[in-house]
């Protein structure tokens, strides 16, 4: 019996929806018809411009809800984010009511435009500019002639007189009536959030168009400094990328392309070994990627470390005291000392030596032990010997241009 009476009651407690207070400006008749239509307002409790004359100073209905509608899309974007419904009627009340000062603004500003008109009627005077009636035909206007030119002549001062009063009205109207409605926004609880993102939206774009500022100075500082070096002699090259310099990337680089080269044969009789070096033509354009301005004292370096190793042999300098293994009681008295000690180290294979050159480098040391003590004299000996020898070829050699036998006068043995 409970549960019937419960169902029978049900219908009827809950069955008609709440009224809305009469209190609330916001309050919406209709919320789920303006949902369908789309728009995010409900306008038919909003504040209404002036009538009759709204419509025909620019204050239509259309014009304020196109008005609206245009602010609501500013401030979402302004915000990054979209408007809550509550947000977006408290938000359209404000600028109706905007819109509605304006308006009587607009009108005020009309009505006093028409009682200027009607003052000036007999002098024919347009708004800022008064006309010479000596140069004026009255019953001329344009294609018109006699009483119709008067009369479009005072309808054209009509117009011309209620909508530049209307509009200086209209803008003494927002300089009066902006204030007054972003007080009421900001004092709105309905818009405490919006208030809110707001400020957030606006410290982050001033601090957005100060860094934006910041860039701009140091690239005008920048192309000052590179015009005050390029007008002194020469254009300041701009800073390398990420901190590191692209020769040291070409440096880098350079072993593994000389590493692959295909041109690197052992089996050349120079062993690669050449002094101007090879260099293929990556080389030349890690040379052109290296033009960079760097300290002396670092090309100095990298100049003496990309030298090729000199193969030509050097003299060793004459010793100056005796070695503990220099005895003079020996057979040859130490005469033949340096060449035992230099002998180790001439048969050794020398760095970047081909075979060719190691084979000719023995014959030549086989031929110099043969040769007993001729050869045990050093290079200056064999030098000498080639020198006489070549002296005495060419003493034949003139012999024989001059009439004589090539071997006139050799010795015989």
């Amino acid at each position: 019996m409970v549960l019937q009476d419960m169902e029978n009651q049900a219908p009827d407690s809950f069955g008609e929806p709440p009224n809305a207070s009469d209190s609330d400006p916001y309050a919406s008749p209709s919320p789920s018809r303006s949902l369908a239509s789309g728009s995010r307002f409900d306008a038919s409790n909003m504040p209404s411009p002036i009538p009759v004359l709204g419509p025909l100073i620019g204050f239509s209905s259309s014009a304020v809800r196109f008005k609206a509608n245009t602010t609501l899309s500013f401030a979402e974007k302004k915000l990054g984010r979209t408007l809550h419904p509550e947000e977006a009627q408290a938000l359209a009340f404000h600028i109706y009511k905007l819109e509605r000062s304006k308006s009587y603004y607009a009108a005020a500003g009309a009505g006093a435009g028409a009682y200027r008109w009607y003052a000036t009627m007999d002098t024919y005077q347009y708004p800022f500019y008064k006309p010479k009636m000596e140069g004026v035909d009255l019953n001329k206007f344009g294609p018109l002639r006699g009483p119709a030119a008067g009369l479009a002549r005072q309808t054209w001062r009509f117009g011309l007189y209620a909508l530049v009063a209307g509009q200086m009205g209209n803008i003494i109207g927002q300089l009066i009536a902006q204030p007054i409605a972003a007080y009421e926004t900001s004092v709105d609880p309905k818009l405490e959030e919006f208030a809110r993102d707001i400020k957030a939206a606006s410290a982050r774009d001033d601090r957005g168009n100060a860094e934006r500022g910041r860039v701009i100075e140091e690239r005008r500082k920048d192309f000052e400094a590179r015009r005050r070096q390029e007008g002194t002699g020469g254009m300041a090259p701009p800073p390398p990328p990420s901190g590191e310099r692209r020769g040291e990337r070409s440096r880098q680089t350079r072993p593994t392309a000389a590493a692959g080269d295909p041109d690197d044969d052992d089996m050349s009789p120079t062993s690669g070994n050449e002094p101007w070096g090879a260099q293929t033509s990556s080389s030349w354009g890690d040379f052109a990627a290296d033009e960079q301005p760097q300290p002396q004292p670092e090309r100095a370096v990298d100049a003496r470390a990309r030298r090729p190793p000199s193969h030509q042999p050097a003299r060793a300098a004459a010793p100056t005291w005796s070695a503990p293994l220099d005895d003079d009681t020996s057979p040859t008295g130490g005469l033949f000392h340096s060449e035992a000690t230099a002998q180790p180290a001439q048969s050794a294979s020398r760095p970047g030596e081909s075979s060719w050159e190691r084979l000719r480098r023995g014959a030549a040391r086989q031929d110099g032990a043969a040769g007993g003590a001729t050869g045990a004299t050093g290079g200056d000996a064999r030098d000498t010997e080639r020198e006489s020898a070549q002296r005495e070829f060419d003493e034949r050699l003139e012999r024989e241009r001059s009439g004589g036998g090539f071997n006139e006068g050799s010795k015989k043995w």
